[in-house]
């Protein structure tokens, strides 16, 4: 068992039966799935892809691709992918922030 700040979590990843909460260099596995822990999580946490959930207070750049699909990096450099399925609510939610 361990104790988090939601606010250090900068990304969540899907594996399995368990989401990965990226933590600056550590990776935290819950035995939970990502619908269940995307509607646990504040509003500044947003899905970009069926695997992916970010904290949009760690994004640093947001770049187009010539798919359809977005980069985006974390002030850590990780890129992670936005789908084309999420870009929208992504959109809002920026807007909201």
């Amino acid at each position: 068992e361990f104790l988090i700040q939601t606010a250090d979590i900068e990304w969540i990843e899907a594996s399995g039966n368990y989401a990965n909460l990226h933590i600056k260099d550590s990776v935290y596995p819950m035995r939970i799935t990502m619908d269940k822990v995307e509607k646990l999580l504040p509003k500044n946490f947003i899905r970009i892809h069926r695997s992916t959930i970010v904290n949009l207070e760690h994004i640093q750049e947001i770049q187009p691709l010539d798919t359809g699909d977005y980069q985006v990096t974390l002030r850590t450099r990780k890129i992670l992918m936005l789908s084309r399925r999420y870009r929208e609510e992504f959109k809002t939610s920026l807007s909201l922030t």
